[in-house]
Parts: structure tokens; C-alpha cells; sequence
């Protein structure tokens, strides 16, 4: 097949359809889509869009590969990664993977599963779901909501609704440089953090995480 054949863009309602050719290897696929990418940055616009990859089979480390390449090559900010793989999903009611994904199988203490590494800010009305653990690069704004079967940790501020362990994991955490969330839930536990942690002139939170003893949310400093 030629080159220009193996990766090819489809618009739809949805946003931006990638389909990807199943037969040759992954280092050559990866080449054609720089390519198709550097050359078709109209087409995307370099605004905030869904992606979906169809056509094969790929790993979440693969997917992961992909999402940089049209991330920079475009300067791009993915909204949303879809695809038949996340369909099981639906029954937990957490929508589709975002951005970045890779597996984690850390030496020592709990497997934490799948993680989402999620570049950029949460902003007020977006909704950020996600089966399994979710790294944030950024911050979550007040009015956002940050949803996970597993565990949520945010390298910035975190000022909106945070829900951990969604689907009743007691085990989950929540971590944060600057945790002062409007609503915190681990479980099924909800706990509403005090507006003097974030009312004008006060100390600014430092890096903080929240978890579950006897029944109740700890928050405790890092």
C-alpha cells in the first residue's frame, strides 16, 4: 500500500476520525502520520477536538505515540480519545480515555492499573471521566469535574469536583499541589472543603492528599 494510503483523515460530528492501516508495522505507521499530519494542519485547525483511531488493533502505549505526534505536529488540544475498546465503559456510566494513556506496573505496592495523563487545564463545565487512575499537568478549575474508578492526582490546583474510586474503591486517593477542591469524594464518602482555604488573601494550600480511614476523609500535607 502506498505511503499516503496508510493513515488517513475523516471528519465527522464527533470530531476527527484516524484511520489507520492494519498491516504495516508500527514504526512505518508512525512515520505516515507525521507526514499526513505536517501536511494537513489546516485540517485540524490547531483547535480543541475528539480523536478516534480505527482500522486496527493498537496498545494504549501506541495510542499514546499517536496522540503525541498530532498534539505537537498540529498543536492540537485533544479533547477526547474514543474508540470501540472504551465501549465497555458504558455500563459505568465513565465516558471514553483522554489524551495521554499508559499502563502502570509499578515494583512494588498496588497495581494501579490503567492511567490517563491529561495535558492542560480542566476548565469550569468540562468533564473529565476516566476508567482507571487520571494524572492531570495542570489545574481544575472551579465549576470542572474530575471523575475516576481509581486514583486522581493533579500537578497544579485543584478548585472543582473531585470523586475518586467512583465506582466505591475506598482504597483511591486524591493528591494535589494545591488541593482545595469545591467538593471532594472518595467512594461513596462526600466531603466539602471549607471556602476559607480559598478565600482571597489567604495561604495558598501546599501539596496535599486526601484518603480514607475509618469511614472519613483524611486530607493530610505531602
Amino acid at each position: 500500500m502506498l505511503e499516503d494510503n496508510l493513515v488517513i483523515f475523516k471528519g465527522n460530528k464527533d470530531g476527527i476520525a484516524v484511520m489507520l492501516d492494519d498491516t504495516a508495522d508500527f514504526d512505518t505507521l508512525k512515520g505516515a502520520l507525521r507526514k499526513k499530519v505536517a501536511a494537513a494542519k489546516n485540517f485540524f485547525g490547531g483547535a480543541k477536538t475528539n480523536i478516534s483511531f480505527q482500522g486496527r488493533v493498537i496498545t494504549t502505549e501506541e495510542e499514546a505515540e499517536l496522540l503525541r505526534i498530532i498534539s505537537r505536529q498540529a498543536n492540537l488540544e485533544i479533547a477526547f480519545v474514543t474508540g470501540t475498546k472504551h465501549a465497555e465503559l458504558a455500563s459505568t456510566a465513565i465516558t471514553p480515555a483522554m489524551t495521554f494513556i499508559s499502563n502502570i506496573d509499578p515494583d512494588s505496592g498496588t497495581d494501579e492499573g490503567m492511567t490517563m495523563f491529561f495535558s492542560g487545564t480542566v476548565r469550569s463545565g468540562q468533564s473529565l471521566r476516566y476508567d482507571g487512575s487520571i494524572v492531570i499537568l495542570g489545574d481544575v478549575n472551579s465549576g470542572a469535574e474530575v471523575i475516576a474508578t481509581g486514583n486522581i492526582i493533579v500537578l497544579g490546583a485543584a478548585r472543582g469536583m473531585l470523586h475518586a474510586g467512583c465506582l466505591g474503591d475506598m482504597r483511591a486517593y486524591t493528591a494535589a499541589m494545591c488541593l482545595a477542591p469545591v467538593q471532594l469524594r472518595i467512594g461513596d464518602i462526600i466531603t466539602y472543603i471549607s471556602k476559607d482555604m480559598t478565600r482571597k488573601g489567604k495561604k495558598r494550600p501546599g501539596p496535599s492528599y486526601a484518603y480514607v480511614n475509618d469511614g472519613q476523609i483524611y486530607l493530610s500535607p505531602m
